[in-house]
């Protein structure tokens, strides 16, 4: 970070808080459905396993990384917006509401991110 502009640093260090806010956000979130058909009472939740194998990163790697894993959470966001439509109906409403507003939370982040 030492050799970033002062613009670039405070753009991932927002980024990196509005990140913990909307995992905080997709945590909650997820308690709310099923995670499984097969297995009803069992509610979905967040997992923190790493699945990919990190190296150091250059100065400009971390941003696309960043990207990209938007990309996909934003695309799994979309996914869960649809099954949202499954739920009880006292509860599509709102779970629609939250999934929305913290989509809308990382595609700010995402642009954020493109400017840098």
């Amino acid at each position: 970070m030492e050799n970033r502009s002062r613009t670039a640093k405070s753009s991932l260090l927002e980024a990196a808080f509005s990140l913990m806010h909307a995992v905080a956000a997709v945590a909650t979130l997820l308690t709310k459905f099923p995670a499984s058909r097969d297995c009803p009472g069992t509610t979905a939740g967040i997992s923190f396993a790493l699945n990919r194998y990190f190296t150091p990163s250059e100065l400009t790697s971390e941003k696309l990384l960043l990207i990209e894993r938007l990309d996909e959470i934003l695309d799994d966001l979309r996914t869960l917006r649809e099954d949202a439509e499954d739920q009880r109906p006292g509860e599509r409403k709102e779970l629609a509401a939250s999934l929305d507003s913290v989509r809308n939370m990382l595609g700010k982040v995402r642009e954020s991110l493109e400017i840098i």
